[in-house]
């Protein structure tokens, strides 16, 4: 089924009233930001979010687990501050984000894991990531619409996963990565 409109999930009630409905599709946004959920299992029957989908400041959140459907973001994606937040594996059906893609301030964020990600129609932000040691798990994007900017990732070593990147419609800056000795991996990029 189809929720028009957009949902916000404060707490596990939320996440069980909309397992309840049976929800594809959300063509609005879907919000989750300061709860003090750990999973977001309820949310496994979601495919695609029409406009954004935003998971910020969500202490308790582990894992991404019930968002392992989900293959299309129409908006933005943001995903930020969440502090124990380690992987984005079971995002790992997504294959396009029609805005922007943000990760940022997610401090222990070690893998991203969106090897079905072909395509971001926005900007591609990828910053304050302190424990990212590479971007691994990025290996089928092969196009961003607008810039690419990758800061203060404190531990990126390598550009692992951008090896099939051959287009960024904006401009391509890398700063403050002092663990990055080489762009290695950027290869098929046009200049």
């Amino acid at each position: 089924t189809v929720l028009h409109g957009s949902y916000t999930v404060d707490n596990d009630l939320d996440l069980q009233a909309f397992a309840d409905a049976g929800c594809t599709t959300i063509e609005g946004n879907l919000t989750l930001t300061g709860t003090l959920l750990t999973h977001l299992m309820g949310l496994d029957r979601l495919v695609a979010v029409g406009g954004d989908l935003t998971i910020t400041e969500n202490a308790a959140l582990v894992t991404l687990s019930g968002l392992n459907q989900l293959v299309s973001v129409g908006g933005d994606l943001r995903i930020a501050t969440n502090a124990l937040l380690t992987s984005l594996a079971d995002l790992g059906a997504l294959t396009t984000v029609g805005g922007a893609l943000s990760l940022y301030g997610n401090a222990t964020l070690s893998s991203l894991g969106l090897g079905g990600l072909t395509q971001v129609g926005g900007m591609l932000s990828v910053s304050g990531n302190a424990a990212l040691t590479s971007l691994a798990g990025l290996e089928s994007l092969s196009t961003v619409g607008d810039d690419l900017n990758v800061w203060s990732n404190v531990s990126l070593a390598s550009l692992a996963g951008l090896e099939a990147l051959t287009a960024v419609g904006g401009t391509v800056s890398f700063y403050r990565n002092g663990a990055l000795a080489s762009l290695a991996g950027l290869n098929l990029l046009a200049h």
